[in-house]
């Protein structure tokens, strides 16, 4: 199976063609290698590799030079486990990561699934410090084959939570044989 990558960045800032992505397993091994990056016309994205998904679990490193001719390697935070089914967070740039003391707002996450019928998913979430305002189980109904299905996670954080706290959201989708986990870092921050 093929899957698409996308890379935020902000735009021209990494040279597609001199840059190199890595599939390695958790034990820091190269699994495969993804030779260079296209630029991507595509709204939320700059850069984009297609690749052969391994059959173990992995994590992605990109290694590169950027505009002005600086080296850079950017790391995944988590590891990938091989399924049929993804969950992304939505428009996911740096400032949704960062959430002022005392706020409220929504997180905001994209599932889909690539298994051949149409599946009911279970979506399972943790809810670190109680920031979450719902804290129960998302049923998806008939989800069909790369259909994607928006998901909002309302939050509010109070205004006594220490600088610097991270929660660290961890969502699981299940259904028919597809089992995937996604973790979403969220850190409290005066500077959001």
């Amino acid at each position: 199976m093929k899957l698409k990558l996308n890379i935020l960045g902000k735009e021209n800032s990494i040279r597609a063609n001199l840059s190199e992505l890595y599939l390695m397993d958790v034990h820091g091994n190269v699994i495969s290698t993804i030779q260079t990056l296209t630029l991507s016309d595509e709204l939320n994205y700059q850069y984009d590799g297609v690749f052969i998904v391994p059959t173990e679990t992995f994590k992605l490193m990109l290694y590169g030079e950027t505009r002005d001719g600086y080296p850079f390697t950017r790391t995944s935070q988590g590891t990938v486990t091989p399924s049929y089914g993804t969950i992304e967070s939505f428009d996911s740039s740096m400032s949704k990561r960062l959430v002022k003391p005392g706020s409220r707002g929504s997180f905001y996450f994209k599932f889909e699934h690539y298994s051949d019928t149409t599946t009911d998913f279970l979506l399972t979430f943790t809810n670190p410090g109680n920031i979450l305002r719902s804290s129960g189980p998302i049923q998806l109904s008939k989800i069909r084959k790369s259909r994607s299905k928006l998901i909002r996670l309302p939050y509010s954080i109070l205004r006594e939570v220490a600088e610097g706290t991270e929660y660290r959201i961890t969502i699981v989708a299940t259904g028919g044989d597809i089992k995937v986990n996604y973790v979403y870092p969220v850190l409290i921050t005066r500077f959001a």
